[in-house]
């Protein structure tokens, strides 16, 4: 009995130092590498080290590009040349933010707009719920028509809280 359970034990330990073997694609989607486990029309297998096997070799980086040396500047500078002006230019690299593309409302103008337009996301929803419920009462499909009775009421809280909210500001 007890080498029954010794060797269960052995069978957990080793069977769980096993390394995953879902096989890895490389993507192209819109210019951007995406690395899936579901291959499609523009997936390759990609040339990638198995997980956990190390090796001594350290990584090879490539340097980064170096800009031109400039020329060792005189220690007396005559009055007549501008050296700054034979200086290189250097500009940093645009900045990219997540909110970039987006509008940025400001103070309760912006919010009186979302929840405006909440409102009447919730009035088209409410809408098209009641021309639903009409059809399954047409049908005389019950089940439907409680569920579509219940998603009405939710739509017309959801629209007296939203009025409620713009009356206040």
């Amino acid at each position: 009995m007890n080498d029954i359970i010794k060797y269960s034990i052995i069978a957990a330990i080793s069977s769980a130092s096993l390394p995953a073997g879902a096989k890895v694609y490389e993507c192209n989607v819109g210019g951007v590498t995406v690395y899936t486990s579901r291959p499609s029309a523009n997936c390759h297998t990609p040339d990638l080290p198995k997980i956990g096997s190390y090796t001594s070799i350290a990584p090879r980086v490539a340097p980064p590009p170096r800009e031109p040396a400039a020329p060792a500047s005189p220690r007396r500078a005559s009055m007549g040349t501008n050296h700054a002006a034979n200086a290189p230019i250097r500009t940093a690299p645009p900045l990219q933010t997540a909110d970039a593309g987006l509008p940025k409302p400001s103070g309760s103008s912006g919010r009186r707009t979302i929840l405006e337009q909440e409102l009447a996301n919730e009035q088209q929803a409410l809408a098209s719920a009641q021309n639903e419920l009409s059809a399954a009462r047409a049908q005389k499909n019950q089940n439907r028509a409680s569920q579509l009775t219940a998603n009405i009421q939710d739509r017309r809280q959801n629209i007296q809280a939203l009025q409620r909210e713009l009356s206040r500001m």
